[in-house]
């Protein structure tokens, strides 16, 4: 292409030397880590879209990443905003969303699962939703995708690993993993635009998750002290929906 002609073109069409942008009119959240948010299109979480977390490593992977953005958008009203959180395989430790304000669903099946981000998505009652899902069907996928096209809200689908090799509908998926201490790889495999070549290794101790933790917890072995008591989250809501293929 000459330069001419791509002088013309929309900043909405990716070019192959630059970052993706976002789509046209979609929100984005800052993760909180400047190297992430550089090859993230638009320079953050797309909001009103399905994003693939897919997981190699323990549940807590989800807070480490998501805490810096969650944490951005208690600042952003003047009321704590409510982020639900739907089949956690733990109970959540409320201190490590700051602000923010926790809905646990607590839903045991996939089926039940899916319905009840469809439910909180439509009822656009919170600025964010994390689902975990360990077995969900393409077409369910895409169907939460679709779903979350009504609103702004930050969808995330926390999945196994294995489930890179399964079709998605989201337009970002990535590959998270720890690396010690206290640091993150995450490897962006699809996004608009090439996927990213090599993984990201990002710090991951949020300050207000720092301010609440023992030494030994920031600092590793050769500390002593005994790690912070968990708060319980502020709702928790369990739901029997109508049961449906996933």
């Amino acid at each position: 292409m000459n330069r001419r002609a791509d002088s013309t073109l929309p900043r909405t069409v990716w070019r192959a030397a630059t970052t993706p942008v976002a789509a046209p009119g979609q929100a984005v959240r800052a993760s909180g880590f400047a190297a992430l948010d550089a090859v993230l299109p638009g320079g953050g979480w797309p909001c009103g879209a399905l994003t693939d977390w897919l997981l190699d490593g323990p549940a807590a992977l989800v807070w480490r990443l998501a805490a810096p953005a969650l944490a951005r958008l208690a600042r952003t009203g003047s009321a704590p905003p409510r982020v639900a959180l739907i089949g956690p395989p733990q109970a959540p430790h409320a201190p490590g969303l700051g602000p923010c304000l926790p809905l646990w669903i607590d839903a045991p099946r996939t089926a039940e699962r899916l319905w009840a981000a469809e439910q909180v998505l439509a009822a656009h009652a919170c600025v964010a939703v994390l689902v975990w899902l360990t077995d969900a069907r393409p077409e369910a996928l895409r169907r939460l995708h679709l779903r979350a096209g009504h609103g702004q809200a930050l969808l995330l689908a926390c999945r196994p690993a294995h489930a890179a090799a399964q079709p998605c509908a989201a337009p970002l998926r990535l590959h998270l993993s720890a690396a010690e201490p206290w640091w993150l790889d995450v490897h962006l495999f699809k996004r608009p635009g090439p996927p990213l070549a090599q993984p990201l290794r990002l710090p991951s101790v949020p300050p207000v998750l720092a301010a609440r933790m023992a030494p030994a917890w920031r600092h590793g072995p050769g500390h002593t002290g005994q790690p912070a008591q968990p708060q319980e989250a502020t709702d928790v809501v369990r739901l029997d929906p109508p049961r449906r293929r996933a």
